[in-house]
């Protein structure tokens, strides 16, 4: 980049102090203007200078440039990101609303297009702008609380367990627990445990002291 300070003299003793970006090419470029008897007329001139260098460093064919960059651009992060660009191809473009509402459209991402259709798309640029702005901040929050709920579902806070209440075992004192009495191979008592009930005045069927072998509810349950 060049900067021309010119002072308020007379042509003939203007000052110039001159800044030069030192790339090869810009600086090959300028300098042999500065030493030569007759220097251009955009040495003096702000707007020419900065002509002249759209001239020498800049597309020959810009329009041509915007055009196929406007017609491959498309939202590839924000909306935010995305009208950047779009605004630097609209100036250099300078087409009407109704062409660039209709490119800048065509650029946006499926989800954005999708909420748009259902609020209804806006018809001029400016409105069209603001709607997808708003849409996308509301598409980042929503994809900004699903990570939250993710990681905490992977990570939730433990919480003290209590066990169930054991039921008491009820006791019935109908119900008498029966002795395993010692059998003999044939299945029936042997004779010392027969004695023993006998003298015992016990069941002879299940060993309680509650009845007798004709009152035994075991063998009446069997019946």
């Amino acid at each position: 980049m060049v900067i021309l300070v010119v002072s308020s003299a007379s042509p003939l003793d203007l000052a110039l102090v001159v800044i030069v970006n030192r790339r090869a090419v810009a600086h090959q470029w300028f300098y042999p203007h500065l030493s030569t008897v007759n220097p251009p007329a955009w040495l003096t001139d702000y707007p020419l200078f900065i002509n002249q260098l759209r001239v020498v460093f800049g597309d020959p064919d810009r329009i041509a440039t915007a055009k196929r960059e406007i017609e491959a651009l498309s939202q590839t992060t924000s909306v935010a990101n995305y009208l950047t660009q779009f605004h630097q191809l609209q100036m250099t473009l300078n087409w009407g609303e109704d062409a660039m509402a209709w490119f800048f459209y065509r650029g946006l991402k499926e989800n954005v297009k999708d909420d748009l259709s259902h609020s209804g798309k806006p018809t001029d640029l400016e409105t069209l702008i603001q709607r997808s702005l708003e849409i996308d901040n509301c598409i980042a929050e929503r994809i900004s609380e699903k990570k939250r709920t993710i990681t905490w579902s992977a990570n939730p806070t433990t919480m003290p367990v209590s066990n169930p209440p054991i039921a008491p075992t009820t006791v019935h004192p109908s119900s008498p627990s029966v002795r395993r009495a010692p059998l003999t191979t044939a299945g029936k008592l042997d004779l010392e445990e027969y004695k023993r009930r006998q003298t015992n005045n016990l069941c002879i069927y299940c060993a309680s002291s509650e009845h007798v072998v004709t009152d035994c509810p075991i063998i009446k349950s069997k019946k």
